[in-house]
């Protein structure tokens, strides 16, 4: 039993109706199939002088299915022509005016009823496409009428179907395809994997994804299921990992294809990216899994606190002077670290939208002053003023653990040194070390060589590191003990740098870089001094870099900033924002700070000349900043945010290796390959920057082992 369709959604088994014509069915085994039904309502227009129009109207009086109507001229039957007319019937008058009227895809179909020897007149109807129905032979004029009616009829509803794939094709932001019974595409809609999707006609995916990733094999293979089996594949996700490593997810639904003798013709499917979603979903589960670490958190790090606050209030019961401020001490301290576990563990953070809040040298000296055994060291090779984007009540655990982590496992004298990369921190020391084969294995919770230890501490650590975005890799110190990096950091050395404003910039050139399926473009309203940037491209990140790009070239030190007052929500990730790069190439060196439509400010920093984009984002509220700047001063990048454009917080500051001249605009990207977004600007100003006094520009830190 058929259900019918409506607005509000789809019926396990169902019906549409599209047009006037074309009927769509699906049943509860989910094969589709399209179906021409004739309705009341088609016309036949019968075309002449009055005198002989009345014969073949009556000629037609028997036709089933179809109302007749009369037009003089071909002028008459211009005005009275409507989508329902069918077929056009011509007696005397003008053929060649009337089949002009016919024109159209398919065109209408013409019949003339012509005298058997009139020569001229049927040379012109078949010059013209028609067909001649001998004036003596009226009695065949109904079925031929039909025919011809019935002829354009499917043609026109198989028109409209096509019209209908190539525009749900276009519209599409997910992978649609066709292919026969042997799984060879008939019919593919774009897709950024393949140059264009002429290019799969006649191909199986195992032929044209065979080295990508091991994924052409498993596509094929579930088409040759569907075609064995006759069952659909519906809403299946399937985990991939690509060329680096990183898990990509994707959601399947195969059909079988019938035709309408009910023979299996091949499979229709569709393909859509849901890594987002699936990541979402972790993340959830993430969160879940802090929450049942809390109480282990807990008691983890309030074991040395307790064990203080336990031996002074037994000194000060034997009366000692200062015990009791001891034991306030160490119950001030259990306060702070109920508060940081809890956060932690439930994954909130107290505030959204300020940047750079933890002073990171100033916490690592708080930290080792509590836990400091008399015998070990502690280097801090870092500017005094570097700050990090996290809340000190996250970051706190993370830092004390690894501390921690260093003198349980060194000598009692061990040097533990903690520092700044381009991209990040690390903590190392002089002990042993971690083997190699073990440091895939140290942050898994419960693991520990330590005689009384619980195996939680670097667990809280990677915790951290993966709530923020952040890389956390184990690798050997120069001292031959171990080291534990972060990257993908928001960290800023030189927070109080402000080089001067020079000379005023203009943007004059714009361009897509990447090669984006279509054409982006860029435009300045001089009356309202704004841009309006407009761009498709798969995305800017990883191993994507594909945008529109208005900018300007300069050497030397730069600064762009902006207001982006507007941004088409095509993709969660569209973004527009303000980027320096080293050149026009897709592979080239590059920073960047803007705006993405759901994910708040992103910051892209490629470092190495074709390496891929890094992207991370800023915890805030929606529409909180949405003025953005960045200065290239030498190889120093330094990115600002601001709510109101007068008050600005620096975000990040990275070295990027740049070649003069660099390219300095606005960026435009709508992480869809063929539909585009368009963004606006305002407020735009380009200036170069007249570096002054020592610590216009720091030397960058060194960058750790294997990061960027």
């Amino acid at each position: 039993m058929f259900a019918t369709l409506t607005d509000r959604g789809r019926a396990a088994t169902g019906t549409v109706t599209a047009q006037k014509h074309l009927t769509v069915r699906w049943d509860s085994f989910g094969r589709v199939s399209f179906t021409q039904t004739y309705l009341d309502g088609q016309t036949v227009l019968v075309v002449g002088p009055n005198g002989e129009r009345g014969r073949v109207v009556a000629a037609l009086s028997a036709l089933e299915g179809y109302s007749v109507r009369e037009a003089g001229t071909a002028a008459d039957a211009a005005a009275a022509l409507d989508e329902t007319v069918v077929c056009l019937v011509v007696v005397g008058g003008d053929v060649a005016a009337v089949a002009e009227l016919a024109d159209g895809t398919p065109a209408r179909p013409v019949v003339a009823v012509v005298a058997a020897d009139d020569a001229e007149r049927l040379a012109t109807v078949a010059e013209h496409g028609g067909t001649a129905v001998p004036a003596g032979a009226l009695d065949r004029l109904g079925a031929v009428v039909r025919q011809q009616a019935e002829s354009y009829t499917d043609h026109w509803g198989a028109r409209q179907q096509l019209t209908a794939i190539e525009q749900l094709y276009e519209a599409s932001r997910d992978t649609l395809f066709i292919k026969d019974d042997a799984a060879r595409h008939l019919s593919l809609s774009d897709n950024p994997e393949i140059p264009e999707p002429e290019d799969a006609l006649g191909a199986t995916d195992r032929a044209l994804h065979d080295s990508r990733f091991g994924i052409g094999e498993q596509w094929y293979e579930a088409d040759l299921t569907v075609l064995e089996t006759a069952e659909p594949i519906v809403e299946r996700t399937d985990e991939y990992t690509d060329g680096d490593g990183n898990a990509f997810y994707q959601e399947v639904s195969l059909a079988p294809w019938y035709d309408e003798a009910g023979e299996l013709r091949g499979v229709v499917g569709m393909r859509q990216e849901v890594t987002d979603e699936i990541k979402q979903q972790q993340e959830l589960q993430r969160k879940n899994r802090r929450l049942d670490q809390f109480v282990d958190y807990i008691t983890h790090d309030l074991q040395n606190p307790l064990q203080v606050a336990h031996g002074y209030l037994e000194l000060a019961r034997q009366g000692e002077d200062d015990a009791m401020a001891e034991v306030e001490q160490a119950l001030s301290r259990m306060d702070d670290l109920i508060d940081d576990v809890e956060q932690l563990a439930r994954g909130e953070r107290k505030q959204t939208t300020k940047v750079g809040t933890a002073n990171f040298v100033d916490l690592v000296e708080e930290v080792w002053a509590v836990i400091d055994s008399d015998a070990a060291t502690l280097t801090v090779d870092a500017p005094p003023e570097t700050v990090i984007n996290a809340e000190i009540g996250e970051l706190r655990p993370m830092i004390e653990n690894l501390l921690k982590n260093a003198l349980d496992h060194g000598p009692p004298d061990v040097t533990v040194t903690v520092g700044v990369t381009n991209d990040g921190f690390y903590v190392e020391d002089d002990g042993d070390g971690i083997p190699p084969e073990r440091r895939d294995e140290v942050f898994e919770k419960g693991y520990t060589t330590a005689a009384n230890g619980a195996g939680t501490g670097l667990a809280i650590v990677a915790d951290v590191a993966e709530s923020h975005d952040w890389t956390l890799t184990v690798s050997e110190s120069s001292d031959g003990g171990a080291r534990f990096t972060t990257g993908n950091c928001l960290l800023v050395t030189d927070p109080d740098q402000e080089p001067e404003r020079g000379d005023a910039l203009a943007l004059t050139d714009s361009v897509d870089v990447g090669e984006p399926k279509v054409a982006g473009s860029a435009a300045f309203d001089e009356e309202s001094e704004t841009w309006t940037v407009t761009s498709a491209g798969a995305d800017i990140y990883g191993d994507d870099n594909q945008f529109h790009f208005a900018y300007t070239t300069v050497e030397g030190p730069v600064r762009i900033s902006g207001h982006v007052s507007d941004l088409e929500p095509i993709h969660g990730f569209s973004k527009a924002g303000f980027m320096v790069r080293d050149s026009l190439n897709e592979d080239a060196v590059h920073g960047y700070v803007g705006q993405t439509v759901d994910y708040g400010t992103e910051l892209l920093w490629c470092t190495e000349p074709g390496s891929p984009t890094a992207s991370q984002h800023v915890t805030e509220e929606y529409g909180s900043y949405e003025w953005f700047r960045i200065d290239r001063t030498g190889s120093q990048v330094t990115c600002r945010v601001s709510a109101d454009g007068r008050v600005w917080d620096v975000i990040d500051q990275r070295s990027v290796p740049y070649e003069d001249p660099v390219h300095v605009g606005l960026a435009v990207c709508s992480v869809v390959p063929r539909n585009r977004c368009t963004a606006v600007f305002e407020n735009v100003e380009v200036c170069r920057l007249v570096e002054t006094g020592e610590g216009s520009e720091r030397s960058p830190p060194p960058a750790a082992d294997g990061q960027r």
